[in-house]
Protein backbone atom coordinates (compact mmCIF):
# COMPACT_ATOMS: atom_id res chain seq x y z
CA UNK A 1 0.00 0.00 0.00
CA UNK A 2 1.51 3.57 -0.86
CA UNK A 3 0.34 6.93 0.25
CA UNK A 4 -0.63 9.71 -2.69
CA UNK A 5 0.59 13.08 -0.39
CA UNK A 6 2.31 15.44 -3.19
CA UNK A 7 0.22 15.45 -6.16
CA UNK A 8 -2.84 14.11 -8.16
CA UNK A 9 -2.28 11.06 -10.83
CA UNK A 10 1.06 10.08 -9.51
CA UNK A 11 1.68 6.43 -10.20
CA UNK A 12 1.37 3.66 -6.94
CA UNK A 13 4.20 1.49 -7.47
CA UNK A 14 3.15 -2.16 -5.58
CA UNK A 15 5.24 -5.64 -5.90
CA UNK A 16 3.52 -8.72 -7.42
CA UNK A 17 4.93 -11.62 -5.52
CA UNK A 18 5.74 -14.56 -7.53
CA UNK A 19 3.69 -17.52 -5.84
CA UNK A 20 5.79 -20.44 -6.70
CA UNK A 21 9.46 -19.35 -5.47
CA UNK A 22 8.43 -16.76 -2.65
CA UNK A 23 7.77 -18.84 0.72
CA UNK A 24 5.49 -16.34 2.48
CA UNK A 25 2.74 -16.63 -0.03
CA UNK A 26 0.14 -19.51 1.30
CA UNK A 27 -1.68 -20.80 -1.85
CA UNK A 28 -4.75 -22.67 -1.06
CA UNK A 29 -5.06 -26.05 -2.55
CA UNK A 30 -8.04 -28.04 -4.29
CA UNK A 31 -9.24 -30.79 -2.56
CA UNK A 32 -5.86 -31.50 -0.84
CA UNK A 33 -4.10 -31.79 -4.33
CA UNK A 34 -1.06 -29.15 -5.68
CA UNK A 35 -1.97 -25.75 -5.37
CA UNK A 36 -3.16 -22.89 -7.71
CA UNK A 37 -0.76 -21.14 -9.58
CA UNK A 38 -3.10 -18.75 -10.53
CA UNK A 39 -4.14 -16.83 -7.66
CA UNK A 40 -5.71 -13.29 -7.01
CA UNK A 41 -4.14 -11.09 -5.56
CA UNK A 42 -6.18 -7.91 -4.42
CA UNK A 43 -4.89 -3.92 -5.09
CA UNK A 44 -6.05 -1.93 -1.98
CA UNK A 45 -5.91 1.86 -2.41
CA UNK A 46 -6.29 4.39 -0.91
CA UNK A 47 -7.50 8.43 -1.33
CA UNK A 48 -8.72 11.19 0.30
CA UNK A 49 -10.82 13.96 -1.03
CA UNK A 50 -8.56 17.06 -1.95
CA UNK A 51 -9.17 20.16 0.13
CA UNK A 52 -10.33 23.55 -1.33
CA UNK A 53 -9.75 26.93 -0.48
CA UNK A 54 -11.30 28.45 2.25
CA UNK A 55 -10.52 32.37 2.55
CA UNK A 56 -11.86 34.38 5.58
CA UNK A 57 -12.11 37.87 6.37
CA UNK A 58 -12.49 38.55 9.82
CA UNK A 59 -13.06 41.75 11.93
CA UNK A 60 -10.16 41.53 14.42
CA UNK A 61 -12.73 43.54 17.18
CA UNK A 62 -15.69 41.13 16.88
CA UNK A 63 -14.69 38.06 14.53
CA UNK A 64 -17.53 38.68 12.04
CA UNK A 65 -16.91 37.17 8.34
CA UNK A 66 -16.98 40.44 6.21
CA UNK A 67 -15.57 38.75 3.40
CA UNK A 68 -18.71 37.64 1.42
CA UNK A 69 -20.72 40.36 3.19
CA UNK A 70 -18.74 43.47 1.36
CA UNK A 71 -17.71 41.08 -1.95
CA UNK A 72 -14.47 41.66 -1.71
CA UNK A 73 -11.89 40.81 -4.39
CA UNK A 74 -10.04 38.16 -4.49
CA UNK A 75 -7.05 36.50 -6.68
CA UNK A 76 -5.02 32.91 -6.09
CA UNK A 77 -1.81 32.42 -7.54
CA UNK A 78 0.23 29.36 -7.37
CA UNK A 79 4.32 28.82 -7.39
CA UNK A 80 5.06 26.73 -10.38
CA UNK A 81 8.07 25.99 -9.22
CA UNK A 82 8.93 22.54 -11.44
CA UNK A 83 6.81 23.68 -14.33
CA UNK A 84 8.88 27.02 -14.86
CA UNK A 85 11.42 26.56 -18.30
CA UNK A 86 14.45 27.80 -15.97
CA UNK A 87 13.50 24.60 -13.89
CA UNK A 88 12.62 22.45 -16.08
CA UNK A 89 15.24 23.15 -18.37
CA UNK A 90 18.12 22.38 -15.22
CA UNK A 91 16.33 19.17 -14.26
CA UNK A 92 16.72 17.69 -18.03
CA UNK A 93 20.39 19.17 -18.33
CA UNK A 94 21.41 17.50 -14.72
CA UNK A 95 19.80 14.30 -15.78
CA UNK A 96 22.03 14.12 -19.53
CA UNK A 97 24.94 14.98 -17.02
CA UNK A 98 24.28 11.61 -15.19
CA UNK A 99 26.72 9.10 -15.79
CA UNK A 100 25.39 6.07 -17.32
CA UNK A 101 28.76 3.91 -17.25
CA UNK A 102 27.47 2.38 -14.17
CA UNK A 103 24.50 0.66 -15.91
CA UNK A 104 26.43 -0.43 -18.45
CA UNK A 105 23.96 0.94 -21.33
CA UNK A 106 25.42 2.65 -23.80
CA UNK A 107 23.46 6.19 -24.91
CA UNK A 108 24.49 8.44 -27.52
CA UNK A 109 27.62 10.43 -26.81
CA UNK A 110 27.42 12.57 -23.52
CA UNK A 111 23.90 11.35 -22.88
CA UNK A 112 22.48 9.17 -20.62
CA UNK A 113 19.31 6.91 -20.71
CA UNK A 114 17.88 9.06 -17.94
CA UNK A 115 18.90 12.31 -20.23
CA UNK A 116 17.19 10.92 -23.08
CA UNK A 117 13.84 9.42 -20.98
CA UNK A 118 13.96 13.26 -19.49
CA UNK A 119 13.85 14.74 -23.27
CA UNK A 120 11.16 12.40 -24.28
CA UNK A 121 9.45 13.74 -21.18
CA UNK A 122 9.96 17.31 -21.71
CA UNK A 123 10.37 17.86 -25.61
CA UNK A 124 10.06 21.97 -24.61
CA UNK A 125 13.36 21.49 -22.34
CA UNK A 126 14.83 19.04 -24.81
CA UNK A 127 14.24 21.20 -27.84
CA UNK A 128 15.85 24.81 -26.19
CA UNK A 129 18.31 22.70 -24.72
CA UNK A 130 19.16 21.11 -28.54
CA UNK A 131 19.13 24.84 -29.90
CA UNK A 132 21.25 26.64 -27.22
CA UNK A 133 23.96 23.83 -27.77
CA UNK A 134 23.53 24.92 -31.90
CA UNK A 135 24.47 28.52 -30.70
CA UNK A 136 26.99 27.66 -28.22
CA UNK A 137 25.68 29.00 -25.16
CA UNK A 138 24.82 25.67 -23.24
CA UNK A 139 25.44 27.77 -20.21
CA UNK A 140 22.49 30.45 -21.15
CA UNK A 141 19.79 30.60 -19.04
CA UNK A 142 15.95 31.30 -20.08
CA UNK A 143 14.06 34.20 -19.43
CA UNK A 144 10.96 33.70 -17.84
CA UNK A 145 7.84 35.83 -19.21
CA UNK A 146 6.18 35.80 -15.60
CA UNK A 147 6.77 36.60 -12.26
CA UNK A 148 9.09 34.55 -10.07
CA UNK A 149 9.07 34.19 -6.62
CA UNK A 150 9.62 31.62 -3.94
CA UNK A 151 7.88 30.91 -0.34
CA UNK A 152 9.85 32.90 2.60
CA UNK A 153 9.47 31.91 5.89
CA UNK A 154 7.86 28.49 5.58
CA UNK A 155 10.57 25.31 4.25
CA UNK A 156 9.05 23.05 1.70
CA UNK A 157 6.57 20.69 2.75
CA UNK A 158 5.67 22.33 5.82
CA UNK A 159 2.18 24.26 6.39
CA UNK A 160 3.42 27.05 8.74
CA UNK A 161 2.49 30.33 7.51
CA UNK A 162 4.47 33.46 7.66
CA UNK A 163 2.80 36.25 9.42
CA UNK A 164 1.94 39.13 6.87
CA UNK A 165 3.24 36.96 3.88
CA UNK A 166 4.59 40.56 2.53
CA UNK A 167 7.78 38.77 1.96
CA UNK A 168 10.37 39.64 -0.47
CA UNK A 169 9.74 37.64 -3.57
CA UNK A 170 13.10 35.70 -5.08
CA UNK A 171 13.74 34.51 -8.60
CA UNK A 172 12.83 30.76 -8.24
CA UNK A 173 9.42 30.25 -9.56
CA UNK A 174 6.32 31.37 -11.62
CA UNK A 175 3.29 32.66 -9.86
CA UNK A 176 0.39 31.41 -12.17
CA UNK A 177 -3.51 32.64 -11.44
CA UNK A 178 -5.87 29.53 -10.27
CA UNK A 179 -8.76 32.03 -9.62
CA UNK A 180 -9.99 35.36 -8.97
CA UNK A 181 -13.56 37.53 -8.65
CA UNK A 182 -15.32 38.36 -5.58
CA UNK A 183 -16.13 36.43 -2.21
CA UNK A 184 -19.54 37.18 -2.66
CA UNK A 185 -19.82 34.47 -4.78
CA UNK A 186 -18.97 31.68 -2.72
CA UNK A 187 -16.23 29.24 -2.30
CA UNK A 188 -17.72 27.15 -0.24
CA UNK A 189 -20.15 26.52 -2.72
CA UNK A 190 -19.74 22.75 -4.67
CA UNK A 191 -20.09 24.75 -8.00
CA UNK A 192 -17.25 27.41 -7.10
CA UNK A 193 -15.12 25.61 -4.94
CA UNK A 194 -11.34 25.91 -6.02
CA UNK A 195 -9.43 22.78 -4.99
CA UNK A 196 -5.92 22.55 -3.87
CA UNK A 197 -3.20 20.33 -4.88
CA UNK A 198 -1.16 19.34 -1.32
CA UNK A 199 2.43 20.05 -1.49
CA UNK A 200 2.46 23.18 -3.44
CA UNK A 201 2.39 26.74 -2.59
CA UNK A 202 -0.16 29.39 -2.92
CA UNK A 203 -0.11 33.04 -3.12
CA UNK A 204 -3.43 34.79 -1.75
CA UNK A 205 -4.50 38.12 -2.44
CA UNK A 206 -7.97 40.01 -0.88
CA UNK A 207 -8.87 44.04 -1.49
CA UNK A 208 -10.24 45.15 1.38
CA UNK A 209 -12.70 48.43 0.39
CA UNK A 210 -14.84 50.52 2.77
CA UNK A 211 -15.90 50.33 5.25
CA UNK A 212 -13.05 48.75 6.62
CA UNK A 213 -9.40 50.28 6.30
CA UNK A 214 -8.47 50.17 2.95
CA UNK A 215 -5.00 48.14 1.99
CA UNK A 216 -4.39 44.71 0.26
CA UNK A 217 -3.52 41.54 2.22
CA UNK A 218 -1.65 38.88 1.08
CA UNK A 219 -0.52 35.31 1.96
CA UNK A 220 1.74 32.60 1.14
CA UNK A 221 1.52 29.34 2.14
CA UNK A 222 2.28 25.60 1.34
CA UNK A 223 -1.07 23.84 1.54
CA UNK A 224 -1.21 20.33 3.31
CA UNK A 225 -4.29 17.79 2.96
CA UNK A 226 -5.31 19.61 5.83
CA UNK A 227 -8.75 21.74 5.02
CA UNK A 228 -6.60 25.18 6.17
CA UNK A 229 -8.69 28.07 5.60
CA UNK A 230 -6.75 31.42 4.74
CA UNK A 231 -7.65 33.83 7.64
CA UNK A 232 -7.41 37.83 7.22
CA UNK A 233 -8.13 39.99 9.70
CA UNK A 234 -9.12 43.52 9.27
CA UNK A 235 -9.92 46.72 10.55
CA UNK A 236 -13.81 48.37 10.41
CA UNK A 237 -13.69 52.05 10.47
CA UNK A 238 -15.88 54.16 13.18
CA UNK A 239 -17.90 57.00 12.00
CA UNK A 240 -16.71 59.94 13.52
CA UNK A 241 -19.08 62.96 13.49
CA UNK A 242 -17.76 66.54 13.47
CA UNK A 243 -19.72 69.11 13.98
CA UNK A 244 -18.75 73.09 12.85
CA UNK A 245 -20.63 75.96 14.71
CA UNK A 246 -19.75 79.28 15.02
CA UNK A 247 -18.28 80.00 18.23
CA UNK A 248 -20.50 83.69 18.83
CA UNK A 249 -23.75 82.90 17.38
CA UNK A 250 -23.87 79.14 17.32
CA UNK A 251 -25.12 78.77 13.89
CA UNK A 252 -23.91 75.61 11.67
CA UNK A 253 -21.09 76.09 9.28
CA UNK A 254 -21.85 74.53 5.40
CA UNK A 255 -19.37 73.80 2.95
CA UNK A 256 -16.60 73.36 4.81
CA UNK A 257 -14.03 70.69 3.73
CA UNK A 258 -12.95 68.84 6.56
CA UNK A 259 -9.79 66.16 6.90
CA UNK A 260 -8.98 63.71 9.18
CA UNK A 261 -5.45 62.13 9.31
CA UNK A 262 -4.42 59.72 11.31
CA UNK A 263 -0.95 60.13 13.06
CA UNK A 264 -0.38 56.55 14.70
CA UNK A 265 0.14 53.34 12.63
CA UNK A 266 -2.08 50.55 12.67
CA UNK A 267 -1.49 47.85 15.15
CA UNK A 268 0.30 44.78 13.79
CA UNK A 269 -2.83 42.22 12.65
CA UNK A 270 -2.73 39.14 15.18
CA UNK A 271 -2.11 35.60 14.19
CA UNK A 272 -3.87 33.01 12.50
CA UNK A 273 -4.83 29.91 14.85
CA UNK A 274 -2.06 27.17 14.09
CA UNK A 275 -4.02 24.12 13.78
CA UNK A 276 -2.37 21.00 13.88
CA UNK A 277 -2.22 19.12 10.20
CA UNK A 278 -3.14 15.68 9.39
CA UNK A 279 -0.58 13.15 11.24
CA UNK A 280 1.21 15.76 13.08
CA UNK A 281 3.07 14.89 15.78
CA UNK A 282 2.64 17.29 18.72
CA UNK A 283 6.08 18.28 19.52
CA UNK A 284 6.43 19.62 15.71
CA UNK A 285 3.08 21.32 16.37
CA UNK A 286 4.09 23.50 19.20
CA UNK A 287 7.19 24.00 17.71
CA UNK A 288 5.02 25.88 14.71
CA UNK A 289 2.88 27.64 17.25
CA UNK A 290 6.15 28.90 19.15
CA UNK A 291 7.96 30.02 16.02
CA UNK A 292 4.92 32.04 14.95
CA UNK A 293 4.77 33.52 18.22
CA UNK A 294 8.10 34.43 17.94
CA UNK A 295 7.32 36.11 14.20
CA UNK A 296 4.58 37.99 15.75
CA UNK A 297 6.98 39.39 18.28
CA UNK A 298 9.35 39.90 16.06
CA UNK A 299 7.07 41.97 13.57
CA UNK A 300 5.46 43.74 16.72
CA UNK A 301 8.53 45.48 17.81
CA UNK A 302 10.06 46.07 14.32
CA UNK A 303 6.89 48.30 13.87
CA UNK A 304 7.35 49.76 17.36
CA UNK A 305 11.05 50.90 16.00
CA UNK A 306 9.93 52.04 13.09
CA UNK A 307 7.46 54.00 14.64
CA UNK A 308 10.28 55.48 17.14
CA UNK A 309 13.05 56.24 14.32
CA UNK A 310 9.97 58.14 12.26
CA UNK A 311 9.51 60.39 15.40
CA UNK A 312 13.33 61.19 15.58
CA UNK A 313 13.24 61.66 12.31
CA UNK A 314 10.65 63.79 12.14
CA UNK A 315 12.03 65.67 15.00
CA UNK A 316 15.56 66.11 13.32
CA UNK A 317 13.88 67.36 10.65
CA UNK A 318 11.95 70.15 13.25
CA UNK A 319 15.28 70.86 14.50
CA UNK A 320 17.42 71.23 11.11
CA UNK A 321 14.50 73.98 10.36
CA UNK A 322 15.21 75.75 13.78
CA UNK A 323 19.21 76.03 13.16
CA UNK A 324 20.12 72.55 14.67
CA UNK A 325 21.56 69.26 13.61
CA UNK A 326 19.28 66.87 11.83
CA UNK A 327 18.84 63.59 12.73
CA UNK A 328 18.95 60.91 9.81
CA UNK A 329 16.71 57.72 9.79
CA UNK A 330 16.39 55.42 6.91
CA UNK A 331 13.39 53.33 9.02
CA UNK A 332 10.77 52.06 6.59
CA UNK A 333 7.30 53.83 7.87
CA UNK A 334 4.83 51.47 9.03
CA UNK A 335 1.33 51.25 7.47
CA UNK A 336 -0.81 54.61 8.23
CA UNK A 337 -4.11 55.21 6.60
CA UNK A 338 -4.33 57.69 4.19
CA UNK A 339 -6.74 61.08 5.75
CA UNK A 340 -10.43 60.54 5.25
CA UNK A 341 -12.01 63.93 4.22
CA UNK A 342 -16.07 65.53 4.04
CA UNK A 343 -17.68 68.34 3.33
CA UNK A 344 -19.69 69.55 6.08
CA UNK A 345 -23.79 69.71 5.17
CA UNK A 346 -26.64 72.11 5.93
CA UNK A 347 -26.26 71.20 9.97
CA UNK A 348 -22.73 71.61 10.04
CA UNK A 349 -21.99 68.00 10.26
CA UNK A 350 -19.18 66.13 8.31
CA UNK A 351 -18.92 62.55 8.50
CA UNK A 352 -15.59 60.91 8.75
CA UNK A 353 -14.43 57.08 8.26
CA UNK A 354 -11.70 56.30 10.53
CA UNK A 355 -9.52 53.31 11.99
CA UNK A 356 -10.78 52.78 15.81
CA UNK A 357 -8.03 53.35 18.41
CA UNK A 358 -5.40 56.03 16.28
CA UNK A 359 -4.95 59.76 17.42
CA UNK A 360 -5.84 61.84 14.51
CA UNK A 361 -5.76 65.34 13.48
CA UNK A 362 -9.15 66.76 12.47
CA UNK A 363 -8.93 70.23 10.57
CA UNK A 364 -11.41 72.11 8.93
CA UNK A 365 -10.61 74.39 5.94
CA UNK A 366 -12.94 77.12 5.72
CA UNK A 367 -10.96 79.36 3.62
CA UNK A 368 -10.77 82.78 4.65
CA UNK A 369 -14.21 82.87 6.03
CA UNK A 370 -12.88 81.78 9.75
CA UNK A 371 -9.75 81.98 11.06
CA UNK A 372 -7.55 79.01 11.61
CA UNK A 373 -8.37 79.03 15.60
CA UNK A 374 -10.42 76.43 16.89
CA UNK A 375 -10.63 74.85 12.98
CA UNK A 376 -8.27 71.94 14.28
CA UNK A 377 -7.96 69.45 16.93
CA UNK A 378 -6.62 66.12 17.76
CA UNK A 379 -8.57 63.43 18.45
CA UNK A 380 -8.10 59.60 20.04
CA UNK A 381 -11.07 57.41 18.26
CA UNK A 382 -12.33 54.68 20.35
CA UNK A 383 -14.45 51.27 19.53
CA UNK A 384 -17.70 52.90 19.78
CA UNK A 385 -19.64 52.26 16.14
CA UNK A 386 -20.53 56.18 16.12
CA UNK A 387 -18.28 59.00 17.85
CA UNK A 388 -18.68 62.79 17.59
CA UNK A 389 -16.49 66.14 17.79
CA UNK A 390 -17.41 69.81 17.98
CA UNK A 391 -15.67 72.24 16.47
CA UNK A 392 -16.20 75.87 17.53
CA UNK A 393 -14.85 78.25 14.43
CA UNK A 394 -13.94 82.26 14.68
CA UNK A 395 -15.44 84.08 12.46
CA UNK A 396 -13.66 86.27 10.35
CA UNK A 397 -15.21 89.85 9.77
CA UNK A 398 -14.15 92.18 7.37
CA UNK A 399 -14.30 95.92 8.15
CA UNK A 400 -13.68 98.28 4.69
CA UNK A 401 -13.33 101.64 4.67
CA UNK A 402 -13.45 104.08 2.05
CA UNK A 403 -12.74 107.92 2.00
CA UNK A 404 -14.72 109.64 -0.60
CA UNK A 405 -14.53 113.53 -1.60
CA UNK A 406 -17.16 115.54 0.19
CA UNK A 407 -18.34 117.51 -2.67
CA UNK A 408 -17.91 115.41 -5.34
CA UNK A 409 -18.14 111.84 -4.11
CA UNK A 410 -15.30 110.42 -6.07
CA UNK A 411 -13.13 107.85 -4.42
CA UNK A 412 -9.65 109.82 -3.04
CA UNK A 413 -6.16 107.66 -2.36
CA UNK A 414 -3.73 108.82 0.03
CA UNK A 415 -5.57 108.74 4.05
CA UNK A 416 -4.43 106.54 5.94
CA UNK A 417 -6.71 105.20 9.05
CA UNK A 418 -6.16 102.79 11.94
CA UNK A 419 -8.28 100.12 13.76
CA UNK A 420 -8.70 99.87 17.90
CA UNK A 421 -10.47 96.80 19.33
CA UNK A 422 -12.80 98.82 22.27
CA UNK A 423 -14.55 95.67 23.12
CA UNK A 424 -13.59 95.84 27.14
CA UNK A 425 -14.35 99.58 26.65
CA UNK A 426 -17.90 99.43 26.03
CA UNK A 427 -19.14 98.10 28.66
CA UNK A 428 -18.52 101.18 30.37
CA UNK A 429 -20.90 102.78 28.38
CA UNK A 430 -23.77 100.28 29.27
CA UNK A 431 -25.42 99.68 25.65
CA UNK A 432 -29.08 98.29 25.36
CA UNK A 433 -28.77 96.32 22.16
CA UNK A 434 -25.15 95.44 21.18
CA UNK A 435 -24.54 91.72 22.63
CA UNK A 436 -21.28 90.94 24.05
CA UNK A 437 -18.57 89.21 23.16
CA UNK A 438 -18.83 85.44 24.48
CA UNK A 439 -22.29 84.89 22.88
CA UNK A 440 -24.35 86.69 20.21
CA UNK A 441 -27.74 86.57 18.36
CA UNK A 442 -28.75 84.82 15.40
CA UNK A 443 -28.58 85.89 11.88
CA UNK A 444 -32.28 86.22 11.99
CA UNK A 445 -32.47 87.74 15.04
CA UNK A 446 -29.26 90.29 14.21
CA UNK A 447 -31.56 91.23 11.23
CA UNK A 448 -33.85 92.80 13.65
CA UNK A 449 -31.34 94.36 15.61
CA UNK A 450 -29.28 95.36 13.00
CA UNK A 451 -30.77 99.04 12.82
CA UNK A 452 -31.32 99.36 16.47
CA UNK A 453 -26.99 98.89 16.95
CA UNK A 454 -25.94 101.12 13.78
CA UNK A 455 -28.04 103.75 16.00
CA UNK A 456 -26.74 102.80 19.37
CA UNK A 457 -22.93 102.91 18.04
CA UNK A 458 -23.47 105.97 16.29
CA UNK A 459 -24.45 107.73 19.78
CA UNK A 460 -21.54 106.03 21.44
CA UNK A 461 -18.90 107.29 19.44
CA UNK A 462 -17.70 110.32 21.39
CA UNK A 463 -18.53 108.21 24.75
CA UNK A 464 -16.05 105.32 23.82
CA UNK A 465 -12.69 106.44 23.78
CA UNK A 466 -9.02 104.91 22.54
CA UNK A 467 -7.71 103.37 26.19
CA UNK A 468 -4.56 104.79 26.59
CA UNK A 469 -1.81 102.83 24.88
CA UNK A 470 -3.80 100.63 23.25
CA UNK A 471 -2.43 99.06 20.32
CA UNK A 472 -3.13 99.58 16.72
CA UNK A 473 -4.90 96.61 15.59
CA UNK A 474 -4.77 97.22 11.96
CA UNK A 475 -3.32 100.18 10.05
CA UNK A 476 -4.37 100.84 6.07
CA UNK A 477 -4.16 103.40 3.58
CA UNK A 478 -6.90 104.06 0.61
CA UNK A 479 -5.85 103.63 -3.05
CA UNK A 480 -7.19 104.00 -6.44
CA UNK A 481 -8.61 107.68 -6.94
CA UNK A 482 -11.62 108.27 -9.27
CA UNK A 483 -14.84 108.55 -9.88
CA UNK A 484 -15.47 104.47 -9.87
CA UNK A 485 -17.31 102.34 -7.40
CA UNK A 486 -14.11 100.77 -6.77
CA UNK A 487 -11.76 103.68 -5.92
CA UNK A 488 -10.84 105.22 -2.49
CA UNK A 489 -11.08 101.68 -0.81
CA UNK A 490 -8.20 100.60 2.11
CA UNK A 491 -5.80 98.81 0.14
CA UNK A 492 -6.81 95.91 3.14
CA UNK A 493 -9.65 95.71 5.33
CA UNK A 494 -9.21 95.42 8.71
CA UNK A 495 -10.10 91.71 10.12
CA UNK A 496 -11.25 90.62 14.25
CA UNK A 497 -13.62 87.74 15.33
CA UNK A 498 -17.09 87.94 15.33
CA UNK A 499 -18.76 89.79 18.82
CA UNK A 500 -16.17 92.49 18.89
CA UNK A 501 -16.29 96.42 18.66
CA UNK A 502 -13.80 98.16 16.34
CA UNK A 503 -13.12 101.68 16.42
CA UNK A 504 -12.08 103.30 13.25
CA UNK A 505 -9.94 106.74 12.91
CA UNK A 506 -8.68 108.25 10.29
CA UNK A 507 -5.36 109.60 11.17
CA UNK A 508 -3.66 111.14 8.18
CA UNK A 509 -4.68 112.88 5.16
CA UNK A 510 -3.14 113.74 1.53
CA UNK A 511 -1.64 117.21 0.67
CA UNK A 512 -4.81 118.36 -1.19
CA UNK A 513 -7.33 117.19 1.55
CA UNK A 514 -8.61 117.76 5.51
CA UNK A 515 -9.31 115.42 7.81
CA UNK A 516 -13.33 114.33 7.97
CA UNK A 517 -13.24 116.07 11.55
CA UNK A 518 -12.96 119.62 9.38
CA UNK A 519 -16.16 119.07 8.02
CA UNK A 520 -18.08 118.53 10.86
CA UNK A 521 -15.83 119.45 14.11
CA UNK A 522 -19.09 119.29 16.24
CA UNK A 523 -19.90 115.47 15.32
CA UNK A 524 -17.35 112.73 16.11
CA UNK A 525 -19.03 110.42 14.25
CA UNK A 526 -17.23 112.49 10.99
CA UNK A 527 -13.58 111.25 12.24
CA UNK A 528 -14.11 107.85 14.03
CA UNK A 529 -16.82 105.45 13.43
CA UNK A 530 -17.64 102.50 16.19
CA UNK A 531 -18.47 99.23 14.36
CA UNK A 532 -19.95 95.93 15.69
CA UNK A 533 -18.21 92.87 13.64
CA UNK A 534 -21.10 90.02 13.49
CA UNK A 535 -20.88 89.51 10.00
CA UNK A 536 -18.28 88.50 6.81
CA UNK A 537 -17.66 92.01 5.42
CA UNK A 538 -19.14 95.24 6.73
CA UNK A 539 -18.20 98.81 4.96
CA UNK A 540 -17.64 102.23 6.46
CA UNK A 541 -17.43 105.32 4.38
CA UNK A 542 -15.64 108.81 5.35
CA UNK A 543 -16.64 112.04 3.69
CA UNK A 544 -13.62 114.10 3.29
CA UNK A 545 -13.22 117.71 2.88
CA UNK A 546 -10.87 119.45 0.69
CA UNK A 547 -8.34 122.05 1.67
CA UNK A 548 -9.82 125.51 1.22
CA UNK A 549 -7.52 127.49 -1.80
CA UNK A 550 -7.38 131.32 -1.39
CA UNK A 551 -6.76 133.24 -4.48
CA UNK A 552 -4.99 136.60 -4.30
CA UNK A 553 -5.13 139.34 -6.87
CA UNK A 554 -3.60 143.60 -6.63
CA UNK A 555 -6.16 146.07 -8.83
CA UNK A 556 -6.22 149.82 -8.91
CA UNK A 557 -7.81 151.55 -6.57
CA UNK A 558 -9.94 153.64 -9.78
CA UNK A 559 -9.36 151.62 -12.49
CA UNK A 560 -10.02 148.37 -10.79
CA UNK A 561 -7.20 146.93 -13.05
CA UNK A 562 -5.10 143.96 -11.88
CA UNK A 563 -1.36 145.23 -11.02
CA UNK A 564 1.28 142.66 -12.05
CA UNK A 565 4.58 142.77 -9.79
CA UNK A 566 3.01 143.34 -6.26
CA UNK A 567 4.25 141.47 -3.45
CA UNK A 568 1.66 139.73 -1.08
CA UNK A 569 2.36 138.75 2.29
CA UNK A 570 -0.09 135.88 4.25
CA UNK A 571 -0.03 135.57 7.55
CA UNK A 572 -1.72 132.69 9.24
CA UNK A 573 -3.26 133.18 12.96
CA UNK A 574 -4.58 129.93 15.03
CA UNK A 575 -7.51 130.48 16.88
CA UNK A 576 -7.67 126.91 18.20
CA UNK A 577 -4.99 124.01 19.32
CA UNK A 578 -4.20 121.76 16.68
CA UNK A 579 -6.55 118.79 15.81
CA UNK A 580 -4.75 115.51 17.05
CA UNK A 581 -6.51 112.37 16.14
CA UNK A 582 -7.89 110.06 18.74
CA UNK A 583 -5.02 107.72 19.56
CA UNK A 584 -1.91 109.81 18.10
CA UNK A 585 -1.74 111.84 21.23
CA UNK A 586 1.64 110.08 22.16
CA UNK A 587 2.89 110.05 18.70
CA UNK A 588 1.97 114.45 18.98
CA UNK A 589 3.09 115.06 22.05
CA UNK A 590 6.73 113.18 21.29
CA UNK A 591 6.83 115.46 17.77
CA UNK A 592 6.36 118.91 19.58
CA UNK A 593 9.11 117.71 22.15
CA UNK A 594 11.34 116.87 19.04
CA UNK A 595 10.38 120.67 17.85
CA UNK A 596 10.63 122.66 20.98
Amino acid sequence: MAEVNAAQGAAVPFRVPDPLTDPTVVLPSVSGGRPRTNARFPVQLYVRARPWFRVLVLDVRTGEELGAALGMRFSIHRLDAGRSLRTRVQRVRDAMAGSAAADGIPTPAGCSPYGVQAGRDDPEAAAYIADAQARGAAEEEPRGKTEHAVVSGAPRGSSSWPLGAEEDAEDGGEWTEVASGSLSAGLERPGGRVYVTPGEAYRVRVCVPHPCVEAELMQVRTCSWQLDPFVFYVTQKVTLVVELHERYSGEPVAGADVMGETLDALPPRPPRPVQQDWCEAPEAHARRIVEQMLDFTVRTSRAASAAAANAAAAAGVEAAAAGGTPVASAAAKPFVPPPARAMSDVCGRAVLSLPPGVRVRVAANTGDEFFATGAEAAYTTSDAPTQRLCLQLERACRVRVRCIDADTGDGVAGFVFKAYDVTAAMAGAAPRHIPGPDAGPSAAQMAELEALIDNELGDLVGAVSVPAGARCVHTSATVGAGAGSGSGWAAEPARCAAGRVLKLVVCGAPDDYLLPHYLCPSDAASQARLVFCYRGSQDVVFRCPRKPVARLSAVDACSLEPVLGARLRVSLRRTAPPYVPEGEERDAAAAAAAAA
